[in-house]
């Protein structure tokens, strides 16, 4: 089995990969502030929106995480959410649908709605005659958020887990084509994916006829409104039938509690759940142990390594199709562009597809419960080692490695030291500075690519114990001082709450901003775009 390296150039050597293209694994938190708070920025926000143009806007807040709800459609609603963060105190603010018009494409504007919309923009309320529920398309409905509703899978990071299983099965197909049938879909969260059992992740990421009859368990034929959504039972597309019960807006659909939406398309609709629906009768095919060899040593071997949010594949299968199983099953915690495979296939000598079905499960338990570890096949048994966090993490690793008659070598990850500290503080800032943190610009939301880098970095900081980390905001010297500070805190916070939804302890993380105050000057002059910076300050808790 592989020796543990040395903390600071294993970090140096992890951080040094290339980009993650996130799991998706994070929702952007806020801080909870008392009800006095909400007030004023619920009076504040309209009224500073107003002097600058923005009229007959209303807001609600959750402590500093806003919407903006608005008499009517907004000409310029990107303007709208710039200046909403130029407001002292707000962490993140979104408009509501009332906010913005829906831009379908001039076919569908002329075919359908008749004079109701001008050049292919409709403003809501503005459909013709529709029967929600019945399969219309655009036709049937007064807004549309997304072309196509595997667009608003993918384009909601929360989805991501779904997405990929989407993306590999024929039904994306089916949700890609804005032509065809309205379908509705449940959809369950990134969280919910956490919860679902390892055998079974493994199973939806390599069983196709699992995949494709559990996907197919959270779609319904229809167009679906929010008042559809009534007590009684709804027919999934695989012939499960989902008992929907609504209880003053409280909403579940097959035990799935919904969270949000409708997010609308010209084929449909997304909701989001809180649980992965899982029909009668569909398990996994338990991985068969594959037997040892007492008289000699095989041939092939197998080591999957798990090291700051990275899975390397190496060995010997028997196949293409194992091959293709083991890639997608790491790719599906990390990400496909963060699995290294060096894979090699030899049918005479390579591992078989009951050996490969127990790896696929170490790995899913590898990537859910250790910090840092290696999974494998040496040659004559599988085994298991690693770091983790918690106690629970161990024994469900130990588990797992129990059904699979896996050797298990785990301990916790170690606590942090003054030199610790040094070398993380330096390789973080040293990553970002090569990988920077991106937002839209004037605003504190974060770029889509921002995720990749804050899971690989908040990979890397769950490694050791014992330390804290303070995250820094800063700015270029444009604009004025007040709003660069402001707008430098409110980064530095999101920041902090992504590493804190990706698994970081909210108790060893703080933030701050300094504006323009620490402006990156080389030979005399400002280099504007190093100035735009996040950094670390990495210590020992006291």
């Amino acid at each position: 089995m592989a020796s543990r390296k040395p903390e600071s150039s294993y970090r140096r050597r992890v951080l040094g990969v290339g980009g993650l293209v996130a799991f998706g694994l994070f929702v952007l938190g806020a801080p909870v502030f008392n009800n006095r708070i909400e007030d004023d920025l619920e009076r504040r926000v309209p009224e500073e929106l107003a002097d600058v143009g923005f009229a007959g806007i209303t807001a609600t807040f959750s402590g500093q995480v806003g919407t903006l709800m608005c008499t009517e459609p907004l000409a310029d609603p990107e303007g709208a959410i710039d200046a909403a963060y130029s407001a002292w105190g707000v962490h993140f603010v979104e408009l509501d649908r009332s906010c913005r018009v829906s831009t379908a494409t001039d076919d569908l504007a002329d075919e359908d709605n008749g004079d109701s919309s001008e050049g292919g923009v409709t403003t809501p309320g503005t459909a013709t005659e529709a029967t929600v529920g019945s399969g219309v398309t655009a036709a049937g409905q007064a807004e549309v958020d997304f072309p196509t509703v595997f667009d608003a899978l993918g384009a909601d990071p929360q989805f991501s887990s779904l997405a990929l299983l989407v993306s590999e099965s024929e039904i994306s197909n089916e949700l890609g084509d804005a032509t065809s049938p309205a379908v509705t879909v449940f959809a369950p969260s990134n969280d919910a994916f956490e919860e679902v059992a390892t055998d079974m992740l493994a199973a939806l990421r390599s069983e196709p006829r699992v995949r494709d009859r559990v996907l197919r368990s959270h779609m319904v034929g229809g167009n679906l409104a929010i008042d559809d959504l009534v007590t009684g039972s709804l027919t999934a597309l695989d012939g499960t039938q989902l008992e929907v019960i609504n209880e003053g807006g409280l909403i579940t659909v097959g035990g799935a509690t919904v969270t949000g939406g409708p997010f609308t398309a010209t084929n449909g609709a997304v909701y989001s759940i809180d649980r992965v629906l899982v029909p009668d009768g569909v398990v996994a095919t338990p991985p068969s142990v594959a037997p040892v060899n007492t008289d000699a040593t095989l041939d092939a071997t197998f080591d999957a390594t798990f090291e700051g949010g990275i899975i390397a594949l190496s060995g010997v299968v028997a196949g293409e199709a194992e091959r293709q199983q083991l890639v997608n099953t790491s790719a599906f915690g990390v990400g496909a562009t963060n699995v290294i495979d060096t894979l090699a296939i030899d049918a005479t000598t390579g591992l078989s597809a009951e050996q490969v079905a127990v790896l696929n499960e170490l790995i899913v338990a590898m990537r859910i419960n250790l910090v840092s570890g290696s999974i494998g096949f040496d040659g004559v048994g599988f085994y298991v080692n690693g770091t983790y966090v918690s106690d629970a993490n161990r024994d469900a690793v130990v588990a797992a490695a129990g059904s699979s008659a896996a050797m298990a070598a785990l301990e916790p990850r170690p606590e942090g030291t003054e030199t610790d500290a040094a070398d993380l503080e330096a390789d973080l800032n040293q990553f970002v500075a090569a990988n920077p943190i991106r937002f839209e610009p004037g605003s504190a939301v974060l770029e889509s690519s921002s995720a990749e880098i804050l899971a690989r970095i908040a990979a890397t900081m769950l490694e050791l114990g014992g330390l804290s980390a303070t995250v820094e905001g800063h700015t270029d010297s444009d604009g004025s001082v007040s709003t660069n500070l402001t707008l430098s805190q409110q980064r530095a916070a999101v920041v902090a709450d992504s590493l804190i939804g990706a698994g970081v302890p909210a108790d060893t993380l703080s933030s701050i901003g300094y504006g323009s105050e620490q402006p990156v000057v080389i030979d005399g002059t400002e280099d504007k775009v190093a100035s735009r910076r996040v950094e670390f300050r990495i210590a020992v808790s006291s």
